[in-house]
Parts: structure tokens; C-alpha cells; sequence
């Protein structure tokens, strides 16, 4: 498994984690994109029937966008700390998108930007 591959598991396992602890979520997969200077992870399948079936509505669905936003706000530092020591770099900022109506939080759902190595990885 080469480095690349190697940190988009440990990715995948940390977001799962995540999910589950702090969001209550089992997404039904997670794909994770890597790229120089940011990280993209799509989560798939992480609203429930209910919340599907509120978000048809415009009043239920910014409802449910402002909920996920204000929770996710919440309980990222736990989530940017655990990506920082994976990739060595300080995240700058993340953010979380939800699709209420598809279930899935993406397609730029945790939007985490890496700054430039940490000072003390400088030479």
C-alpha cells in the first residue's frame, strides 16, 4: 500500500469514527480525495428516512442544513485535530455540507484546507 492510499484509509477510519461518536451517523461509505493543498471526503447514505422525508419541505430542509451546520461547528475540533496528526499540517479551516434530501454529505462535504507544513517540518 503506497503513503497516499495508506492516509486515505486512516482518513476513512478517523471521518467514520467521528460520525459515529460525535454525529450519531454510520455513513454508508466514505470516499476520500486527496489533493496539494486540500482534503475532500463525501459521505454517502447519513440521513435517516425521516429526515429524507422532512427535508422535501424548503422551511424542513434549511432546518436540517442549519442543524447539521451548527453540530458539525460544534464537534470539528476533534475531527481537525485527529486529521492534522494523519497528515502533519495544521488544518485551516473544514466545513460540512449536506445533500438532506439525497442523504449525503458532499459532494464537498468535509472540505478541510492544509496549510503549509508545520514550522518545526521545515527545514
Amino acid at each position: 500500500m503506497d503513503k497516499e492510499d495508506r492516509l486515505k484509509q486512516e482518513i476513512t477510519e478517523v471521518v467514520t469514527r467521528f460520525e459515529g461518536d460525535q454525529m450519531s451517523v454510520t455513513p454508508e461509505s466514505v470516499s476520500v480525495t486527496l489533493q496539494p493543498r486540500a482534503l475532500l471526503v463525501t459521505l454517502r447514505g447519513t440521513t435517516c428516512p425521516a429526515e429524507k422525508n422532512y427535508a422535501r419541505g424548503k422551511q424542513g430542509r434549511e432546518l436540517l442544513e442549519k442543524l447539521y451546520a451548527e453540530v458539525f461547528d460544534t464537534a470539528k475540533p476533534i475531527l481537525e485535530a485527529a486529521i492534522e496528526g494523519i497528515l502533519e499540517q495544521e488544518v485551516e479551516r473544514s466545513r460540512l455540507s449536506v445533500d438532506t434530501e439525497s442523504g449525503d454529505a458532499g459532494p464537498h462535504g468535509w472540505g478541510t484546507d492544509a496549510k503549509s507544513p508545520r514550522p518545526s517540518d521545515q527545514r
